[in-house]
């Protein structure tokens, strides 16, 4: 008979941990942090600080490499490509999603209710199926498709996301 795994190192009587708050980050907000020198890319740099603490699990689409990757392939910027490409591909900070069909599927239901531009819908519909509470993005037209909490990057953000237990 197989054993349960016992909660985190200190046996039977350890509280089991609570899983990390599920953030999906939206591509304007991965741009910021990468590309600009100004309060965005700090504020994006406090998010993946605070996912290497444990305090939330960062979350995007596929679509969102894509996206990354439109300018600084158009400006022939190969270093900011790879940094892209590193970024969401063999870092662990941020989980990539596929853009399955059950994705697909919900974003065309997002999409037929609204006027919002299919990738909008996409970013929408991937944080509802990964179970995210929370999506991070600058663009306030997601607000309108999602019941999902839709925050830019503040020190209000920052605060509530520092209070989480981990």
């Amino acid at each position: 008979m197989r054993r349960a795994p016992s909660p985190i190192a200190g046996g039977p009587s350890s509280v089991a941990l609570r899983p990390a708050l599920r953030v999906y980050v939206d591509t304007n907000v991965l741009i910021r942090g990468m590309e600009r020198t100004d309060a965005g890319a700090g504020e994006a740099a406090r998010l993946t600080g605070l996912a290497e603490l444990g305090k939330l699990r960062l979350v995007t689409s596929e679509l969102t490499l894509s996206e990354l990757l439109v300018g600084p392939i158009g400006r022939r910027d190969h270093l900011l490509e790879t940094a892209y490409l590193d970024l969401l591909t063999l870092e662990l900070l941020i989980e990539l999603v596929p853009v399955s069909r059950e994705v697909l599927i919900e974003a065309a239901h997002i999409r037929a209710r609204s006027a919002a531009p299919l990738a909008d819908c996409l970013h929408v519909a991937t944080a509802r199926l990964a179970g995210c509470g929370l999506i991070v993005s600058y663009d306030r037209r997601l607000r309108e498709l999602s019941d999902l909490e839709v925050t830019e990057p503040s020190d209000a953000l920052f605060a509530r996301l520092e209070g989480e237990p981990s």
